[in-house]
């Protein structure tokens, strides 16, 4: 997915929904199932068919698997790749936060590059970037799309993702 990205620079907001509603799929599947992928990026995700339309999660490594019953994602561990990296990863200390709540964070980076075609937050001392991504710092961007559109989106596919997920738990 990040070569494909590099390749076509952004997406466009049908192409990007269609990509993303797949991944937001797997990592809520992973999730239901008590695995945390940590390491989120576009890079885990991969194409299965020649017409570049069907994704799947690359593999599970770096995962952490929760135990009992799935409800504490407390993690310690700081681990990530620093484009994609939480705010609650880079806190001082040796603090836990919750490993879904970052995966998700890190879904949301991968919507803002398929769109935009760079990062949310860029720079080139770590040090720097840790700083935007805490404060929400923002690369400045002319987006395609409103935010309201986006924020539409979301909450219709969420929707449509909570319909089906019901219909499956019957």
């Amino acid at each position: 997915m990040h070569a494909y990205l590099r390749s076509r620079k952004r997406l466009g907001e049908e192409e990007a929904g269609h990509l993303f509603t797949q991944m937001l799929n797997a990592v809520m599947h992973c999730h239901q199932h008590g695995v945390v992928l940590r390491d989120l990026k576009l890079r885990k995700f991969v194409f299965t068919d020649k017409y570049r339309t069907r994704l799947a999660l690359l593999g599970l490594n770096d995962c952490v698997l929760l135990h009992g019953n799935h409800v504490d994602d407390s993690l310690t561990d700081r681990h990530g790749c620093p484009a994609y990296v939480s705010p609650e990863l880079l806190t001082s200390g040796k603090g836990s936060y919750s490993g879904r709540a970052a995966d998700i964070w890190s879904l949301g980076v991968s919507l803002y590059t398929m769109l935009i075609g760079r990062y949310p937050f860029q720079d080139t001392q770590p040090a720097a970037l840790f700083a935007k991504i805490r404060r929400g710092t923002l690369q400045p961007a002319r987006l395609a799309v409103t935010a309201s559109q986006v924020s539409d989106w979301l909450h219709a596919e969420g929707s449509r993702l909570q319909r089906g997920w019901r219909r499956l738990s019957c």
